[in-house]
């Protein structure tokens, strides 16, 4: 009785594993939020090849380019800043695509 039951329960589970319903508009709503995501982490790439792109250039000036190395300091500093304030948007957008309950999701 105990393996005939046992073997119900696992015919049940198999036959209702394809079944599952997915809500269109949650998967949706899923794939613009991990649209939105990739490009934040596309715009985070582009900042830290920027920076480091003015940190070579502020490295090869010379000396007496004072002005240059300020300048070059200065957009260094705001690049740092952008990249902080990117990386906190896509924490932010990681854990609200979390909260949502998007299915499948690999971050």
């Amino acid at each position: 009785m105990k393996r005939v039951f046992l073997i119900l329960l696992c015919f049940n589970t198999f036959a209702f594993e394809n079944d599952i319903i997915h809500n269109p508009a949650l998967s949706k709503r899923c794939r613009a939020l991990i649209k939105d995501r990739n490009n934040k982490l596309e715009v985070s790439q582009k900042l830290k090849s920027l920076e480091k792109r003015a940190n070579n250039l502020k490295s090869k000036i010379k000396k007496n380019q004072k002005q240059l190395d300020h300048s070059l300091g200065i957009s260094i500093q705001k690049v740092r800043r952008q990249l902080n304030l990117t990386n906190i948007n896509i924490a932010h957008m990681e854990e609200k695509i979390v909260r949502s309950g998007c299915p499948g999701i690999s971050l």
